[in-house]
């Protein structure tokens, strides 16, 4: 490409994937691995940041009644998120073949992902947060 041809929207996103490596991480629950991508800082800044009430409910401190439109919100971003993240089998809201519904994933493995997303658990399952206590 020479220096005088205009970018597309094609051009960013194999930019981005290039940098951003596809790891297989077997899920704890399901027992099958996924082809997961980590997301950038840049995803959760651009979405508003991590939710203070999916932070709590992640960290086992969800004590809490939720408004209608906080579930809304975390729904809409843990759907965002798996969107995001998982890259085979491709999660969608209308599934169409080889693809999977958000709520098929269980709880167990939806909090492995989100927490794997957020560098709390490496893809092995194990704990990461004694290397950021270092």
């Amino acid at each position: 490409m020479s220096a005088s041809e205009i970018a597309t929207a094609s051009d960013f996103k194999l930019a981005q994937e290039a940098e951003r490596a596809v790891e297989r991480v077997v899920l704890p629950k399901l027992g099958k691995a996924v082809l997961l991508r980590r997301p950038t800082a840049r995803w959760f800044i651009y979405r508003g940041q991590f939710p203070a009430v999916l932070a709590a409910k992640v960290a086992g401190q969800d004590d809490q009644q939720r408004s209608v439109d906080d579930l809304h919100r975390i729904a809409k971003w843990v759907v965002d998120l798996l969107g995001e993240v998982i890259v085979q089998p491709r999660v969608s809201l209308s599934p169409g073949p080889g693809e999977i519904s958000p709520d098929m994933i269980c709880d167990d493995d939806l909090n492995f992902i989100i927490k794997w997303s957020l560098g709390v658990v490496a893809s092995d399952g194990g704990d990461l947060s004694s290397f950021r206590d270092q």
